[in-house]
Parts: C-alpha cells; sequence; structure tokens
C-alpha cells in the first residue's frame, strides 16, 4: 500500500470564501438595507429614560419583523460610561442627557449578514465627547479610502490608527479595525498583524473606535465592498453626529 499523503488546511476555505459571486454581494446589500431601515426607524424612538434593554429589543423586533431570519449577533446597545466597553451587552441602564448611546447591530437576511455601528448622543454633547466623535469619524474615512486591492490588513488598519493616536486617543483604540463580512466568521480580517491581501469582491467591515473609561466611547461601522478596485460602503445610514434631544 502506497502511504497516503494528507493536506491539513486551516484557513484556505475561508481564504476562498473572502471573494465573493456578485449574488453574495448582492444579499449583503440587502442585509445592510435592512439594517440601515431599521436604524432610520428607532431613532425617533429613542429618549431618555428608556433602558438599554429596551432599544435591544425594539430593534430585534423591527428586524425580524421585516423579514431578518435572526440577528447576526447579539446586539452591543450601551449608554454613557458603559459606551466605553467596546463589546458591552445592554442592560437594565437608563439612558440619560449628556450620555452617548451606542448601537451595534446586524442582520441575518438569506442566510448573509451584516454589521453596523452608530453612536449618537441624547441631549446635548460637551467638546470633549464632539472630539472623540470627530476622531473616530475622520479615522473611519480614512481606513475606507485606504481600503484598496494589494494593501494588506495591516496597512489599512495602520492608516485609520494614526488619525486616532495622532488626536492623542492611540490607547484607546483597543481592538482591530474590521472584520470580513457574509455568513460568519470571514476574511479578511484588518488589523495589526493581519498580512492578508485585499482584491476585489471582498466585503469586511471598518470600524475604528475610541472607548474612554468614565466618560464613554464611540464606535462608527460600516460594510465596505471593494468592487472594480474602488471601496464602496454598503450602509447608507448618516454618519453625522446626531443628538436626540430628551
Amino acid at each position: 500500500m502506497h502511504p497516503l499523503n494528507i493536506s491539513l488546511w486551516e484557513n484556505e476555505l475561508a481564504e476562498i470564501r473572502s471573494i465573493k459571486l456578485p449574488c453574495e454581494i448582492d444579499k449583503i446589500k440587502a442585509a445592510c438595507a435592512l439594517t440601515d431601515e431599521v436604524f432610520t426607524e428607532i431613532l425617533p424612538k429613542i429618549h431618555v429614560g428608556m433602558k438599554e434593554y429596551e432599544l435591544s429589543a425594539l430593534i430585534t423586533y423591527l428586524c425580524l419583523n421585516k423579514g431578518a431570519s435572526n440577528m447576526a449577533f447579539d446586539s452591543i446597545i450601551t449608554s454613557g460610561n458603559r459606551t466605553a466597553y467596546p463589546h458591552g451587552r445592554p442592560t437594565g441602564k437608563v439612558m440619560q442627557s449628556g450620555e452617548f448611546v451606542m448601537i451595534d447591530f446586524g442582520v441575518t437576511l438569506d442566510d448573509y449578514q451584516s454589521d453596523m455601528t452608530r453612536t449618537i448622543v441624547l441631549g446635548s454633547a460637551t467638546s470633549e465627547m464632539k472630539k472623540i466623535y470627530e476622531t473616530v469619524l475622520a479615522a473611519q474615512l480614512t481606513g475606507i479610502a485606504s481600503i484598496n486591492i494589494d494593501k494588506t490588513g495591516q496597512e489599512v488598519d495602520a492608516a485609520a490608527r494614526r488619525v486616532i493616536e495622532q488626536a492623542g486617543y492611540g490607547e484607546y483604540f483597543s481592538h482591530g479595525l474590521g472584520h470580513g463580512i457574509g455568513r460568519g466568521g470571514d476574511f479578511p480580517i484588518l488589523n495589526p498583524r493581519s498580512n492578508m491581501i485585499l482584491t476585489n469582491n471582498m466585503v469586511m467591515s471598518c470600524e475604528p473606535g475610541i472607548y474612554v473609561p468614565n466618560l464613554g466611547g464611540v464606535r462608527i461601522e460600516d460594510d465596505v465592498a471593494l468592487l472594480d478596485s474602488v471601496e464602496t460602503p454598503l450602509n447608507k445610514s448618516t454618519k453625522n453626529l446626531l443628538v436626540i434631544e430628551g
């Protein structure tokens, strides 16, 4: 008998899956459109005195009612000082005036996922809150603009991270810039260690953040596709700082 030649695959299948077919990209676009629709609908319902649990439940109800088969992950809904937790889950905390509210959710629609984060302010924002928000937005836009073919995940992460570091908040950006979007566990990865090379028809999140203990945090996230060598954000929800009165 001849010995068997066994080759163990590690990330090869995920790397193949990282390049999406046009029909897959269409499904991700549809999931992102549903996420945008729900975000628009919840905005007028957010108010001082609302509990994080309430907002999370409302988002889940609307997503499922509008056709999602499930949430893509457990939604991250935090407010006030709790927005300094990058992956905080909702609690019974009551939202107060003068606080950030971080809203990170996504849906599973026709087996494909979306993932979007927006951070809003209740009542009014201090000058430092505005500075943090503007810094994260600048970093996010820089990150998106850096999503180009033949760039590595490390290079894209560094471009966005540099904006935050130059503003003096480098120690408060505690996670990678992004991850693949598709059916879950997708490539590419955008972080300081990623040597993965970007190419057309990849879809990834771009989600820089600043998280300051005892003050709060901001994250802004879009799903971005590389289409015909052009970085294309798939989420359409505004990224201007939204201040919701009372």
